[in-house]
């Protein structure tokens, strides 16, 4: 359990690291243990005073991409796309953008390709079978604690501490971010540093000094539901866990610029039986 008393107080430090651009997410099917372990960690680590606003839970297939390097994004250029007043001919891209991703997912899964080891093999596994009946999950394996300075990644650190679930690199994942990198400008994360596709889902942002006691929790935390699934702690496991397999509810476009509070969808589709877009 989270403790009672906060780890930070606004007078020790907050987050207030400006994000960027537009990012592509998976989202999860609702959840209520998932949801509400991010907001009292958020509110552990200092709340809204400190910069740590709520944020829905999700895994980034793509970071900061400028959406303005699309040729379908022409006609929306300058337009400020605030939360109530979304430019429709930017949200009707959008859509279509989202819609070619799934459709390059659909077509590399059918394939068999698998370049989670750097190469564009075929899958063994798909070569006597066509899986794009089977839904997108994301398989949470661990929780990890993550220092990221404003120092790393050449300047581009976030300045904060991350609380997060690692996400099985499955091949479903590989190929719908192949799909997704296909389809958008090159992003900061993979397209323009390089960086190999590493899925997890963040559960806080926190300021530096919250560190140490961010990390006991984290640490603390895993521990307890490894041994849960391990079934070794019996009545004990009365909460229950995050670790596990979390099915997809859609793909999404997030105008992540400026601070979290600032953060808003642009657009979604929801995934429906075997991974196809119900909209």
């Amino acid at each position: 359990e989270i403790m009672a008393s906060p780890w930070c107080l606004p007078s020790d430090s907050s987050f207030d690291h400006q994000f960027s651009g537009y990012s592509v997410w998976l989202e999860p099917i609702s959840s209520c243990p998932l949801q509400e372990t991010m907001d009292e960690l958020a509110e552990k680590c200092g709340g809204p005073e400190c910069g740590l606003n709520s944020f829905a839970p999700h895994l980034t297939l793509l970071y900061n991409i400028r959406l303005e390097d699309t040729a379908s994004n022409d006609s929306c250029d300058g337009v400020d796309m605030k939360r109530d007043a979304v430019c429709d001919a930017t949200k009707s891209r959008a859509n279509d953008l989202l819609r070619r991703c799934l459709r390059e997912y659909e077509r590399i899964i059918s394939a068999g390709t698998d370049t989670r080891n750097g190469d564009s093999s075929v899958a063994e596994e798909c070569k006597q079978q066509k899986p794009t009946t089977e839904p997108i999950t994301m398989n949470a394996t661990s929780y990890y604690h993550f220092p990221y300075p404003k120092s790393a990644d050449d300047g581009r650190g976030f300045g904060c501490v991350i609380s997060m679930l690692l996400i099985e690199n499955t091949r479903q994942l590989q190929a719908l971010h192949d799909g997704t990198a296909s389809v958008f400008p090159p992003d900061e994360r993979h397209g323009e540093a390089g960086g190999c596709f590493q899925p997890h889902m963040a559960l806080v942002y926190a300021p530096e000094q919250c560190g140490n006691e961010l990390e006991k929790w984290t640490k603390s935390k895993d521990a307890m539901e490894q041994k849960c699934s391990q079934g070794l702690l019996g009545s004990a496991c009365n909460r229950e866990g995050l670790l596990g397999n979390m099915a997809a509810k859609c793909i999404s476009l997030w105008k992540t610029e400026g601070t979290i509070d600032k953060w808003h969808c642009v657009t979604s589709l929801e995934l429906g039986s075997g991974n196809k877009c119900s909209v």
